[in-house]
C-alpha cells in the first residue's frame, strides 16, 4: 500500500490489567474496581473474562484525572 503511514494505521498494543496496574503503580484489584462500568477507567471487554486497555484512551483518562484533581484542590 503505497503512501500508507503504518504508524497511524496500526493501533498501539492493548494493555492487560497487570500492565496497567504496573503503569499506575496500583494493585490489579484497584484497576478492576475503577474500570468501566464501575469506575471511570476506559476498558474494552472481550467476552466475559478478558479486558484490555487502550494506551491512548488511558493517557487521555490520566490527563482528565489530573485536571479534575487540580480543579478540586483549587476550589473550582
Amino acid at each position: 500500500m503505497e503512501g500508507t503511514n503504518f504508524s497511524q494505521a496500526v493501533p498501539a498494543p492493548m494493555m492487560t490489567v497487570k500492565e496497567l496496574a504496573r503503569l499506575l503503580n496500583v494493585s490489579e484489584r484497584t484497576v478492576w474496581e475503577n474500570s468501566e462500568p464501575r469506575g471511570t477507567i476506559p476498558a474494552l471487554y472481550i467476552g466475559k473474562k478478558t479486558v484490555r486497555y487502550c494506551p491512548v484512551a488511558i493517557q487521555e483518562w490520566m490527563r482528565r484525572q489530573m485536571v479534575n484533581t487540580s480543579s478540586k484542590r483549587l476550589g473550582a
